[in-house]
């Protein structure tokens, strides 16, 4: 089998995308602490509303609302001057998926790794994740790929190397 090869540049929102993806699967293990919020949420909500207190519901969910949403905001801030502070990002990043190893490329350096360098994999929509260490992962946008399928080889390889 020829091997895989992927370019592409990891623009501002595939960054972002990236960034969020990785922020949220740190906590995934965490994520009974969400649960419990939200049912703290809706159990307050349905007593304001079987009550009849309107105003109370209102009161509560309005600093709830506004604290999510700048939350949101901080992390997008977060992630752009993140982002803006890397400007080798900005140049292109090549990968060689083959049967042994990886190869990738980047304006700081190049590397060859075998495939027990990495843990496991995650695919989304827009990127695969190869995962090196818990929370630290390389991005392979799909979009680099010359075909759909490429993006299909890559994912039978990374099935048949047990990572995805």
């Amino acid at each position: 089998m020829a091997p895989i090869q992927v370019q592409f540049i990891l623009d501002e929102p595939a960054y972002a995308a990236v960034s969020r993806h990785l922020v949220f699967q740190t906590y995934r293990k965490r994520r009974w602490i969400l649960w419990a919020l939200g049912a703290s949420l809706l159990l307050v909500a349905l007593i304001s509303l079987l009550s009849g207190r309107w105003l109370m519901l209102v009161a509560f969910l309005a600093p709830t609302i506004g604290f999510l949403v700048l939350m949101r905001s901080l992390l997008a801030r977060t992630f752009k001057n993140a982002y803006g502070k890397q400007p080798e990002l900005k140049e292109p990043i090549e990968y060689q998926f083959g049967q042994d190893s990886i190869f990738f490329k980047t304006a700081v350096g190049e590397a060859q790794l075998p495939w027990d360098a990495f843990q496991r994999a995650v695919e989304t929509p827009l990127f695969f994740l190869l995962y090196h260490a818990e929370n630290q992962a390389n991005p392979v946008l799909k979009s680099g790929f010359q075909s759909p399928e490429h993006i299909d080889q890559l994912r039978l390889l990374l099935q048949q190397k047990q990572l995805l």
